[in-house]
């Protein structure tokens, strides 16, 4: 027994560093309701399985026709709730298309995020913007998503990947809705092309998400 139980004291500290790095995922554009749940669930799933648990998982649901600049006012709120919940000072951020922009301008120009973000993923982001943002120019953010907009050149302006935080973006050539492809490379970040990923299957590819992983866990 006594054995039995020095072996157990001598695992603990092995077994409460495994913990695994917070994640925030954080959704693209969207008219409907708010879908990061449904948008991120098979990648939630995934990472799961790949040793993080449920409450080291957090997603962020918010109004995607609001300017990218306020949207970007509830992704620093919601990195320091994800540190405060978690016990975390740093945490890891995963992005779909649109929610790459906001988080980017958080990174930016909020220190708070700069501080507490340890890794930022842009699946299919459209950082330079993307011609099929025409579709719904009626909208703020779209209009922002255009490329030569106002928001991307203070966006995009000096350093695109401030701070300590280690950037990556993943794109296609067979995602039609980023216009051109090559608008999500940021530089200063490590750009990844995998093989025909649409859109949409970023968060579901099983390829992106073994290199998302691996980067998030570095």
């Amino acid at each position: 027994m006594i054995i039995l139980v020095a072996a157990v004291a001598l695992a603990w500290p092995t077994m409460a560093a495994a913990a695994e790095r917070p994640i925030l995922f954080v959704h693209g554009f969207s008219l409907g309701a708010p879908f990061s749940s449904v948008e991120f669930g098979l990648m939630h799933h995934r990472f799961e399985q790949a040793g993080w648990t449920d409450a080291e998982l957090f997603g962020m649901d918010y109004n995607s026709t609001r300017s990218n600049i306020d949207i970007a006012r509830d992704v620093r709120r919601r990195v320091l709730a994800v540190s405060r919940e978690s016990g975390e000072r740093r945490i890891s951020v995963i992005t779909h298309s649109m929610g790459g922009l906001p988080t980017r301008w958080c990174l930016k120009f909020y220190g708070a995020c700069r501080h507490h973000v340890a890794t930022w993923v842009s699946l299919a982001g459209p950082n330079h913007g993307t011609s099929t943002a025409q579709l719904c120019a009626a909208l703020q953010p779209c209009r922002q998503m255009l490329p030569g907009s106002r928001f991307l050149g203070k966006l995009n302006a000096g350093d695109e990947t401030p701070g300590r935080v280690a950037y990556a973006t993943w794109r296609s050539p067979c995602d039609h809705i980023i216009d051109p492809e090559s608008s999500v490379a940021v530089a200063g970040a490590v750009n990844n092309e995998p093989a025909c990923v649409s859109h949409l299957a970023f968060v579901t590819d099983s390829e992106v998400f073994g290199q998302v992983e691996r980067f998030v866990n570095r």
